[in-house]
Formats: C-alpha cells, structure tokens, sequence
C-alpha cells in the first residue's frame, strides 16, 4: 500500500513539519513530488527545510535528471538550494528563512573552504570540502 504525503498528513493528523528529511534508495523525488501536489494546495504545510538524499539513484530509478528536476520544483515553490553534494541536498524556504532566526543561523554557518565567505548558496561538498559556485569554477 503506498501512500501520499497527503494521505500521511491526513490520517496522522497533521498539518507540516519544520524539517522534512527524506532517504527513500531512490524513491526520494517521488515522495518529494507528493510533498510538492499535498502542500500547493496547504501554503501552511509546507516544511521549512528538506534534505534529501542525491546519490543517483532516484536518477537510476526515474528520469535520468530526477533528483535536479526536483531541487528546481522546489526552487520554484519558494525553496532556496543551500548545499548540494553526491550524498545529500538541502533547501530551505526563503519565507521561513527570513522568518526564523534559527534558520538564519543555520544558514550562515554554510561557509566555503577557500574563500571563507558566507551566505553565497547554494554551497556544492565534495571530497575536497564545502564550495562556494565561484570558488568551484576556479
């Protein structure tokens, strides 16, 4: 039996969550889809942060592109990409990034190995460490 993230919400009785941590080996995006269909149409069930995993394999198991077909959905529902590595992404929701402090503190701990700066997301890990976009391309 499968159930949506709507169907979860509804029969646990719940409205959203704050952070929304999703390691499904490859089911990942689908079940972010359905967090996606469920929280359009409930603005207030919406989590204030997801992370997912990003290893390639819901890429394996669907569209060869799913898991960044994902992070752009969610950009485009209001998520910001904060970092992205071979193992895991985290985005965060603009509006509950400038809502919440915690959130905000969280955030600005993201820094790049190389140029020390902060708060220039989205931040790519690799095996080498945590990277800013300009640094990366250097």
């Amino acid at each position: 039996d499968v159930w949506s993230y709507g169907r979860l919400a509804k029969t646990l009785n719940f409205v959203g969550c704050e952070v929304l941590m999703v390691d499904a080996e490859g089911l990942d995006t689908r079940i972010l889809a359905s967090v996606l269909e469920h929280c359009a149409g409930e603005p207030e069930a919406w989590p204030e942060l997801i992370q997912f995993e990003t290893m390639g394999h819901c890429d394996a198991m669907g569209s060869k592109y799913s898991e960044w077909e994902t992070i752009h959905a969610l950009e485009r529902a209001g998520y910001m990409l904060v970092g992205y590595s071979y193992r895991d992404t985290q985005l965060v929701r603009r509006d509950a990034l400038y809502r919440e402090q915690r959130l905000r503190e969280w955030a600005w701990r993201w820094r790049c190995d190389d140029c020390k700066e902060s708060w220039l997301f989205p931040y790519v890990t690799t095996y080498e460490g945590i990277h800013c976009r300009a640094c990366l391309q250097l």
